[in-house]
């Protein structure tokens, strides 16, 4: 997606060896300028949002409001807003992630003379990684690469030569067995959407979609969007798409691989419901477009053969009543799995974490104990309480240290929850990782995501179309309400 941003060129403090200065003879003369956002740390992104300071270009972004003019170098799904005043906001949603360090985007912009990288200053607010888990600390972002031209003489200058380096995961998905099927699935009338979400029924037909658990083999077919897909592993796939720039019938939307059981399947296999389709501006399209299976391609796939080899080795003698060289302890026929405060059946001193509630502990779940898990016995063996920055039962939300009376964090110090609009993640601001996380929701990989904060559209239910709006209000394009209707 392209988008304008400003980017203003100083001469002021470059002194790099092999750099092209640029000189002005005329100072009212303006010069065309254009920049990379460059991620400078080695991490793994699923989102990310920051704001652009240019005020110290004495320049402009090209372009108004959203309108501004950039292009995406990461293969996500992007929204910009300039304020006018010196800012932009921007903000990533990727569900297969980047990796840094790697430029984020490159813009345009016009300014009286050329900036240099320290006229501008780049803030990000959140960062999540692939899994929706947040990056702490944030990762640091910049601007490098400032290529200007214009001005008096027409001189171009260029400011850069950072060299930098990608890490590229490559996911090979191998077939078992043979035969196997693309499925595609195309939008056959001619609507313009900004999200569709829908069910794909594969209850009549003989076979199963690659994948396993919740995954599936999928994928997306429309230009410039985002998709997810979760498989329900009994007979329904989920299906959401969002594209803030829109796509328009008839077209392709997804494809997905089919392991047959038997024989070839037909269409008339499967039934698509739709269950949310809207436009570029988040309103309900009427009537809903036409989804059909428009294709099935079978082939015959190669097989994979695994070979693994496991070792065991045996420990050392123990239950002989003597501390030998790797006994804690030894009591012989007294040592004891079940018992307090025993001596364990592998010479091993009672310990927490060994299953068994010895003197001091007030529980011992053993690999039961958690400092995750909900109404678990914590990994120092204490009780699950209100404090201990995990929502056990009775609990609405629980950010340990951080409760507090006024609930200025979002969780009062009884651990009950302030919900705010578009706050998926709970953590009090609204940003690209909400908008990722209510667009998970909305297909079923994820269950905790409450109207009160996820229903952007106050229709009662949680959508593609939510994630939309959401996505919107983190950048400052809406003001997001999530009141039941």
């Amino acid at each position: 997606m392209r988008t304008k941003f400003g980017s203003i060129c100083s001469l002021i403090g470059f002194g790099v060896a092999g750099l092209a200065l640029a000189t002005a003879s005329d100072a009212a003369a303006q010069v065309d300028c254009s920049f990379s956002i460059h991620l400078d740390d080695a991490v793994a992104i699923g989102s990310i949002q920051y704001t652009l300071d240019y005020s110290g270009t004495g320049g402009d972004i090209n372009g108004l409001g959203g309108d501004v003019e950039c292009s995406d170098l990461t293969s996500s799904f992007v929204t910009f807003f300039d304020d006018d005043a010196g800012s932009v906001n921007a903000a990533y949603l990727s569900f297969t992630g980047f990796n840094g360090p790697t430029d984020m985007a490159t813009c345009n912009m016009t300014a009286p003379i050329v900036p240099s990288a320290g006229d501008f200053s780049v803030v990000v607010s959140d960062a999540a990684d692939p899994f929706t888990a947040p990056i702490d600390p944030l990762p640091v972002a910049s601007v490098t690469d400032i290529s200007c031209s214009g001005g008096a003489g027409s001189t171009t200058t260029t400011f850069g030569g950072t060299t930098t380096t990608s890490t590229t995961s490559t996911t090979s998905t191998t077939f078992p067995g043979s035969p196997f099927c693309w499925v595609r699935v195309s939008m056959t009338t001619n609507e313009s959407l900004g999200s569709l979400q829908y069910d794909l029924d594969y209850s009549g037909a003989s076979g199963e979609f690659e994948g396993s658990a919740d995954s599936v083999t999928c994928e997306n077919l429309v230009g410039g969007a985002i998709s997810t897909m979760a498989d329900d592993d009994v007979d329904t796939v989920g299906v959401a798409v969002i594209s803030l720039s829109g796509f328009t019938g008839p077209t392709d939307v997804t494809r997905c691989v089919w392991l047959p059981s038997g024989a070839d399947p037909v269409a008339g296999d499967y039934s698509i419901t739709i269950v949310d389709a809207s436009d570029t501006d988040a309103m309900p399209v009427i009537p809903q477009p036409t989804i059909e299976i428009s294709d099935i391609s079978c082939f015959a796939g190669p097989t994979t053969t695994t070979t693994s080899t496991t070792t065991t080795t045996l420990a050392p003698y123990c239950g002989d009543g003597m501390i030998n060289l790797d006994d804690e302890c030894d009591d012989g026929a007294g040592n004891s799995d079940a018992l307090p405060d025993a001596c364990r059946t592998d010479c091993t001193l009672p310990t927490c974490g060994d299953a068994v509630t010895d003197s001091g502990e007030g529980c011992d779940d053993g690999p039961g104990n958690s400092d995750s898990g909900a109404d678990a016995c914590r990994t120092d063996c204490t009780p699950a309480t209100c404090g201990d920055s995990v929502v056990d039962t009775g609990e609405d939300c629980d950010l340990g240290a951080q409760n507090n009376p006024e609930a200025s964090n979002g969780c009062y110090d009884d651990c009950s929850e302030f919900m705010l609009c578009g706050d998926a993640n709970g953590d009090m601001n609204v940003t690209a990782p909400d908008a990722q996380q209510v667009l998970q929701a909305g297909v079923g990989l994820i269950a905790d995501c409450p109207l009160e904060r996820c229903d952007a559209s106050q229709d009662g239910v949680v959508t593609a179309g939510d994630a939309h709006r959401v996505l919107a209000g983190a950048v400052g394009l809406l003001i997001l309400d999530c009141e039941q209707p």
